[in-house]
């Protein structure tokens, strides 16, 4: 599988959230001060963490796991969606060689804070995202824009190639996405799908 890549969205949060990390760092690294040369002095073959080392640690923290606390989220403001997982659904090509609809056999989000990967497989495809953003409207409304390529597998029609495509997809609520997408110049296929969740 492609590695996870970065992704923006309209929200200042990325900035007031390192304020906090960087302010917390100071105070981590201060105390820590204190402390050894007060109560406790480290041996010689310890070295205590900076203040960039303390940052570090908190933004992979955060990066990785605090974000998705509903108490952080709710006193830092954090409007990034959580949106990973597996999903289910099914994809309506508007291609002339589409015959109805197409079974999604796997679709799977992985996310932090920061990075982003959509993945999604069909029995003669396989899509990667390699680029994305998010918009959230001022009702709350999530909307993630990304940019995919196309692999066929060894059982794909001739006709199938290597290509790159667009898709937005609005998030309906936590557990529904629609999405439609745009398959390149050369194919021209448009088309949508809806995937639910799964638990």
């Amino acid at each position: 599988m492609q590695n996870i890549h970065p992704y923006s969205i309209n929200s200042e949060e990325h900035k007031y959230v390192s304020l906090y990390l960087a302010v917390l760092s100071i105070l981590l690294a201060w105390g820590l001060y204190l402390f050894s040369k007060n109560v406790f002095v480290l041996p010689w073959w310890i070295e205590a963490p900076s203040v960039i080392g303390f940052y570090g640690i908190l933004h992979k923290w955060f990066e990785t796991k605090l974000w998705r606390n509903n108490f952080i989220r709710k006193i830092t403001s954090i409007k990034t969606p959580i949106v990973d997982g597996n999903w289910s659904g099914t994809i309506t090509s508007h291609s002339n060689h589409a015959n109805g609809p197409i079974q999604i056999k796997k679709f799977c989000i992985k996310q932090t804070w920061t990075h982003l990967l959509i993945y999604l497989e069909t029995e003669t495809s396989e899509s990667f995202s390699f680029e994305a953003s998010m918009n959230v409207d001022e009702f709350g409304t999530a909307r993630i824009h990304y940019q995919y390529r196309n692999k066929p597998k060894d059982n794909a029609p001739e006709s199938m190639h290597i290509h790159e495509g667009s898709a937005s997809a609005k998030l309906e609520d936590e557990g529904t996405l629609q999405t439609e997408y745009y398959s390149g110049r050369d194919r021209n296929n448009t088309g949508s799908f809806e995937v639910k969740k799964l638990q």
